[in-house]
């Protein structure tokens, strides 16, 4: 059975069997292969004549052509022997080409498919199975239509049907087949039907697969590149272009290009070179040397002017960047022109301003010199220089390259150094400026300022001599100086009076707080808060002296407070001073050398206590930091002697002068708020109202004052022996009140039973005198059991007191339940 590849050889050998007009039988085949030929020879017989079809093999072992050639035979015993050989031949050479077909089958760069008629692979080689990221098993498991895009099924099967029915010979295009993982990738795709040879029916297809699919991404980017670069081309104003010096041909030239030339984009398409009439006569021998230097690979840069139809000349610059091949031939050049056409006018304007300015640089009354950078020498000066200095044109021109090293100021040497070396790069126009100070002939300096520009160039285009003006600016330097010390001290004294309303806004709102608030202690814990924001590097402790022993307490700090020891109240450097608080801040105790001050606090004669400030480094406490210590000193102490005073003046409106107690009116006002917040917690209150028994006996065997004496004990007793929510008031005469929150009546008999005892065991003496056993009648009541208001507990209370007495006092009753 024949081979499908070996057809296109019998084709051939047929073919020219039947071009020589030879008929015979074909003993011998040639086996080929599309991408790799594998050629055999063979052989056919017709008359007397044998012909010999034998392959040519390049020195590469490709296949290069065909040699044929006939034999004559000389006797038919020859001829049958020749075609028994023959066949032999060509029995082994099919099967060495079979085993060579599979190899290359397999191993071949691209992917290779057999397709049956129905669709099914039958045959792909390992190539195939890596571009569609198939296995071999689950490739062969699939049909053909299977790895198509759903939208090309149709289009396919229509093809197929084609191939079958040999509408086409072959179908060969560029495509997209579905990847396993269900991505589409780029394909070119060769399918051609395979015949029987003797039959001509379709047996399958072979199917040849490229993976272009990275050649599509790259095409896809540079398509997508190539119109950001359109769009962009077209919105700026220059010119791009893009030449091909092979085929003489603008390749692509934007639309500025008619704005600028004033020419339509086709003329320039038809005749590239069409531009270049419009360029001025006398620039065209330059833009063409150009363009010369251009076809040999050199970047360059020109600027000419053109002549637009409408009559108006235009400066243009252009610049062209060959673009070379690997063979580094230029394959393109690319360009951009621009208009410069305003620069262009500006320059021209600068130049006749720069021409004006010179002709009245030369009439003013400054020195007017010409310095030569390579002799290092003065070549001329005008009478100026004696008028300034006082040294002789003679004189200048012997100092010769010593000049500025005997009259020029050291520090400034060096800068005119490099000042000179400015003008290796300066062009022809340009001025450039240094100030210095030169010495006169009576030794006193004066400071200058000098332009300079480019007088004349050596013949390789160096600079070589400057021509200059030196003016007399000492006059300014010295305003100027005098200008920055003013401008430095306004500054500190800017700085210094936001520092002084910064501490003044501090020592309001210190003020306000104080004044706002209800007492001393709350004050104590807010001071912190104002005073490190006034003393901010600073450590500070406020001391207040205890108005029975004059000790000192902390009551407020801030800062780090590493360097005091409080293992004593105050440290111990300021001891000496608190016993001469006019002394604690005289010159001698916080000169400057110290960095520390302690201030005493003295409010209407009387020493409160000391403020002590102590500064984080050294300098911290300058005399305007430490006047302003001893103002906030001074108002901390008018404020706490008056939150002091506001206090006892309180206090004597709420308490008892006789016990300290609360009194009868702030009672009032406690009990109506305490049976308000039970009311919202729905829990108890209770009333203890008690009575010291036979008080008037004291009073008449021992005096009003050792009644007095009892009465301030038994507070006394009472403020210690209760909880911090308790309030203890003084009733009415030896009648005292306490009021319990949240204490039921068990709570509150239990309470008073406790008070009541330990009240019988009290020692009370009055001037040495032991005033004898005092015992107590106590009365109680509850919220809400004996009334919803003040008024009702307290009648309830004071009907058990009643009660308590009538029982043979010394003992406590609680309202309504029987003793």
């Amino acid at each position: 059975m024949s081979k499908p590849y070996q057809q296109f050889g019998l084709v051939l050998l047929i073919s020219l069997w039947a071009g020589l007009g030879i008929t015979g039988l074909v003993i011998g085949f040639t086996l080929t292969l599309t991408d790799a030929a594998i050629v055999q020879t063979f052989w056919l017989k017709g008359g007397a004549y044998c012909l010999i079809l034998s392959p040519v093999i390049s020195g590469l072992g490709g296949f290069f052509g065909w040699r044929f050639w006939a034999r004559n035979l000389a006797s038919a015993a020859q001829c049958q022997y020749d075609r028994g050989n023959c066949a032999i031949q060509a029995e082994q050479a099919l099967q060495d080409s079979e085993k060579r077909f599979r190899a290359i089958f397999e191993q071949a760069a691209v992917g290779m498919v057999l397709i049956t008629l129905e669709g099914h692979f039958f045959r792909v080689n390992q190539t195939v199975c890596h571009i569609l990221g198939y296995d071999r098993p689950e490739l062969l498991a699939l049909k053909f239509n299977t790895i198509l895009p759903t939208a090309k099924r149709d289009y396919y099967q229509t093809a197929i049907a084609q191939l079958k029915q040999g509408q086409l010979p072959h179908l060969s295009q560029e495509t997209q087949l579905l990847h396993k993982n269900g991505m589409p990738i780029w394909i070119k795709m060769t399918l051609a039907l395979v015949q029987d040879q003797q039959t001509q029916q379709p047996k399958y297809f072979l199917g040849v697969f490229e993976n272009i699919h990275r050649r599509k991404e790259v095409e896809t980017a540079l398509r997508e590149s190539e119109e950001r670069f359109r769009q962009l081309a077209e919105t700026v104003q220059d010119v791009f272009w893009l030449y091909d010096p092979q085929t003489e041909q603008i390749l692509y030239v934007n639309q500025a290009y008619e704005q600028i030339w004033g020419r339509p984009c086709e003329t320039i398409y038809n005749r590239p070179f069409s531009w270049l009439e419009a360029v001025y006569p006398d620039d065209q021998p330059m833009v063409k040397a150009s363009l010369q230097s251009q076809f040999h690979g050199i970047t360059t840069e020109k600027e000419f002017r053109i002549l637009r139809p409408d009559g108006e000349m235009r400066w243009i610059c252009d610049r062209a960047f060959p673009i070379l091949n690997e063979q580094g031939v230029v394959d393109r050049i690319a360009g951009i022109a621009t208009d410069i056409t305003e620069r262009k006018q500006t320059e021209q304007t600068l130049a006749d301003k720069q021409h004006f300015i010179e002709k009245i640089a030369n009439l003013t009354p400054n020195i007017l010199y010409i310095y030569d950078l390579i002799e290092q020498r003065n070549i001329y000066s005008n009478q100026e220089i004696n008028s300034l200095l006082g040294y002789s044109q003679d004189a200048i021109a012997q100092m010769g390259p010593q000049l500025f090293a005997q009259l020029m100021h050291p520090e400034d040497l060096t800068r005119l150094a490099n000042y000179h070396q400015q003008f290796q790069a300066a062009q022809d126009g340009d001025i450039l400026e240094i100030e210095y100070r030169l010495k006169d002939i009576h030794g006193q300096w004066h400071w200058l300022i000098s332009r300079d520009t480019i007088f004349s160039r050596t013949p390789d285009g160096k600079p070589r001599q400057i021509l200059g003006t030196a003016s007399d600016i000492t006059e300014r330097k010295l305003a100027e100086a005098a200008l920055l010390n003013a401008n430095l001290q306004l500054q500190d004294k800017v700085h210094e009076l936001e520092m002084r309303n910064a501490e003044m806004q501090c020592l309001e709102d210190m003020n306000e707080f104080l004044q706002v608030c209800s007492s001393v202690q709350e004050a104590y814990e807010g001071l912190a808060t104002y005073l490190q924001p006034m003393f901010p590097n600073c450590t500070g402790v406020l001391y207040v002296l205890n108005r029975e022993n004059q000790k000192p307490t902390v009551v407020t700090s801030w800062g780090k407070l590493s360097s005091i020891n409080y293992t004593s109240p105050l440290p111990d450097r300021l001891a000496p001073w608190l016993d001469f608080p006019d002394h604690c801040c005289s010159d001698a105790q916080v000169s400057l050398a110290h960095n520390y001050l302690c201030i005493p606090m003295i409010a209407l004669g009387e020493t409160l206590g000391h403020l002590y400030i102590q500064g984080q480094a050294m300098g911290e406490l300058a005399i305007a930091k430490r006047r302003f210590a001893r103002t906030v000193t001074e108002h901390l102490a008018l404020a706490l002697a008056n939150l002091e005073l506001r206090e006892n003046l309180r206090s004597q409106s709420l308490r008892d002068p006789l016990t300290g107690l609360y009194n009868r009116r702030y009672m009032e006002e406690a009990l109506t708020q305490e049976l308000r917040r039970a009311q919202r917690g729905e829990h108890t209150v209770g009333i203890i109202l008690l009575d010291v028994d036979r008080f008037k006996q004291f009073n008449d065997t021992f005096g009003h004052n050792a009644g007095d004496r009892v009465l301030r004990v038994l507070s006394h007793f009472l403020k210690r022996n209760i909880r911090q929510s308790d309030v203890v008031c003084r009733y009415g005469g030896e009648e005292l009140l306490l009021i319990l929150p949240e204490a039921t009546l068990a709570d509150s008999y239990q309470r008073a039973e406790q008070i009541r005892q330990r009240v019988e065991r009290l020692k009370i003496k009055h001037h040495g005198q032991r005033l004898g056993s005092v015992t107590i009648s106590v009365g109680i009541s509850g919220f809400p059991d004996h009334g919803e208001t003040g008024e009702d507990l307290i009648q309830a209370a004071d009907k058990a007191l009643y009660q308590a007495k009538h029982q043979g006092r010394n003992c406590t009753v609680v309202y309504g339940v029987l003793n």
